[in-house]
C-alpha cells in the first residue's frame, strides 16, 4: 500500500508539474494618450493637422477670396427665405389646407418661378437662369 500512495503522490507531482504554466511578464511602456503631447502615436498626425488648420488666421494674399460681403450673404439669405416660404404655400395649396397662392411669374435671385394654379393640378416650373435649367413640376391638387 505504502508503494501505491507513493506512486500516486509522484504521479500527481508530475501532473502538476506538466499543468502550471509559466508567468510571462514584460516590460510596460507608457505612450501618451493625447496627441497633442509631443510625440505619440504617429497615426495621429490627422488630427494634429486639423487642429493646426482650425488655429490656422494667415490668409494667402495670392488666393480669391470668396467670402461673402455681408450685403451678398444678406441677400443670399432673403432669396433663400423667399423661395423657402415659395415652396411652403404651394405643398400648403397642393394638400388642401390654404388656398391664397397668387398665379403669376417670380424672380428670386438667379430664379425664375412660374405657378399655374389651375383646378386639378398645380404647375410650377423653376427655371435655374446662369445655368439654365429648367424644371416642371405638376402637382394633383386635393380639392
Amino acid at each position: 500500500m505504502n508503494i501505491k500512495i507513493s506512486f500516486c503522490i509522484i504521479a500527481l507531482a508530475i501532473l502538476a508539474l506538466f499543468t502550471t504554466s509559466q508567468a510571462i511578464a514584460t516590460e510596460l511602456i507608457w505612450e501618451p494618450v493625447n496627441p497633442s503631447f509631443v510625440g505619440g502615436n504617429p497615426l495621429n498626425g490627422a488630427y494634429l493637422l486639423g487642429n493646426a488648420q482650425a488655429q490656422d488666421n494667415n490668409k494667402d494674399p495670392e488666393s480669391t477670396s470668396n467670402e461673402l460681403s455681408r450685403l451678398d450673404d444678406f441677400r443670399e439669405t432673403l432669396n433663400r427665405n423667399i423661395l423657402s416660404l415659395l415652396s411652403s404655400r404651394i405643398v400648403e395649396k397642393a394638400f388642401g389646407e390654404s388656398t391664397e397662392l397668387p398665379n403669376g411669374t417670380f424672380t428670386v435671385g438667379d430664379f425664375t418661378v412660374t405657378i399655374n394654379d389651375q383646378i386639378t393640378q398645380l404647375e410650377v416650373t423653376v427655371v435655374d437662369v446662369p445655368n439654365n435649367n429648367t424644371t416642371v413640376i405638376s402637382i394633383p391638387t386635393i380639392p
